[in-house]
């Protein structure tokens, strides 16, 4: 099994300027640059400058972006619209405009939201089959949190938990959690480090003793979140994503967390865990340009490729992201196909496997990724590439990245 680590040293990945302009990323730098000033003025994403700690990132808890600047969403920012409130201990029958009188299900909120709308979700576990207004059916597999243009979804809130204050918002203390467990009844397998008892559930045993994927899935939701067809006002903040499981045929064969078709939301300050796919278990893009911030993306897995994150066609901006403990075939921790080129910024990929070539990230068919001041740390694959696998056809001036990365073979170890 190769490892990125071969002698003990992190390998910080970044490409210079003038080979990022050879691949051809300038336009997707751009495109970032847009999409942080946030369409319609509902959400700013600001940059401060942070020093940062440099420590391994291989740790569970270490999930600070490595370096360089932070990124961070305004949710104080004005959005004008209507504020709606959704807490599941809420009374039945709420329409949602206040707290005492809020939505007990997110899916109301998102049927009768608007642009420039606010959904604040307070602490609690939502799944997309349960509504009162009957727009959904309970234990459809297809039923699934869509993001709409324009309104902005933000979890972490006290809600009624708080009378005295029930705005109060932290996401760790409150956390709203997508489940796609639609009947509650997923529960986790035992394992010994990478045994057998694993090859079902992720093939991967996480650090606490139990495989990265639960049993008794087979009902749960295809795609927890979709965000196919939206524009940078769709954003959702402040979530913990959990138990999608897209093992249908296509599209329900891809993100089992996250699916994205033609999308370019912004997904912040959320938690993709405990997600499989046959492609991209935690997050898919096709055709799509989110903005990816601040999120944790870990214990995710996918049959084939990609499960923390699959790009095809696609160049999201991932920026102060955590992958770590994901599993897939092959890219275990990102997948990039279809000439993708993610601009990858401040990231830290750690502890992520693949079945067969690149343990923390793939690149093939043309892609371009833009990596820069991240760090790729005790991440393994079977074959080539423990923390990058790059299989360029035709090959092209990447190439010229071979010398600085350390490949040996076809992929960067």
């Amino acid at each position: 099994m190769r490892t990125n680590t071969p002698f003990g040293a992190r390998i910080h990945l970044t490409i210079p300027v003038l080979l990022l302009m050879a691949l051809n990323v300038a336009g997707a730098a751009e495109r970032t640059a847009s999409q942080v000033e946030v369409a319609a003025g509902r959400t700013a994403l600001n940059a401060v400058s942070e020093s940062q700690s440099g420590e391994d990132t291989s740790s569970e808890e270490d999930d600070a972006p490595r370096g360089g600047e932070t990124w961070y969403v305004d949710d104080d920012a004005p959005r004008g619209g209507n504020t709606l409130y959704v807490d599941d201990n809420a009374s039945p029958g709420g329409d949602g405009t206040s707290w005492s009188t809020a939505f007990r299900f997110l899916q109301d909120a998102l049927h009768v939201a608007a642009g420039g709308d606010e959904i604040r979700v307070a602490a609690g576990t939502y799944t997309p089959d349960r509504d009162e207004a009957g727009n959904v059916t309970p234990g459809d597999r297809d039923a699934t949190f869509w993001l709409v243009n324009g309104v902005g979804v933000f979890g972490g809130y006290a809600g009624l938990s708080n009378p005295a204050d029930p705005d109060e918002h932290d996401i760790e203390e409150y956390e709203s959690t997508l489940s796609g467990d639609l009947s509650g009844n997923d529960g986790r397998v035992p394992c010994v480090n990478d045994a057998l008892a694993c090859n079902l559930f992720g093939r991967r045993c996480a650090d606490d003793g139990y495989c990265i994927i639960s049993d008794n899935t087979n009902e749960n939701s295809y795609h927890v979140v979709i965000g196919s067809g939206t524009d940078a006002s769709a954003v959702l903040d402040g979530f913990t994503i959990t138990a999608g499981n897209a093992n249908g045929s296509y599209p329900r064969d891809s993100g089992g967390g996250m699916h994205n078709w033609i999308g370019s939301d912004i997904i912040a300050n959320c938690r993709f865990i405990g997600n499989v796919a046959i492609d991209g278990g935690g997050m898919y893009n096709d055709r799509s340009d989110p903005v990816v911030i601040n999120c944790t993306i870990r214990a995710n897995a996918a049959s084939s490729r990609g499960g923390g994150m699959f790009n095809q066609i696609s160049s999201p901006a991932v920026i102060n992201c955590t992958f770590r403990g994901n599993s897939a075939g092959g890219g275990g921790g990102m997948f990039n196909f279809r000439r993708s080129s993610p601009a990858v910024t401040n990231c830290a990929f750690g502890g992520n496997s693949a079945n067969s070539d690149g343990g923390g990230m793939f690149n093939v068919d043309n892609s371009s990724p833009a990596v820069t001041n991240c760090t790729f740390n005790a991440n393994a694959a079977r074959l080539f590439g423990g923390g990058m696998f790059i299989f360029l056809y035709p090959f092209t001036a990447f190439s010229g990245f071979y010398l600085m990365a350390g490949l040996k073979s076809r992929g960067v170890t």
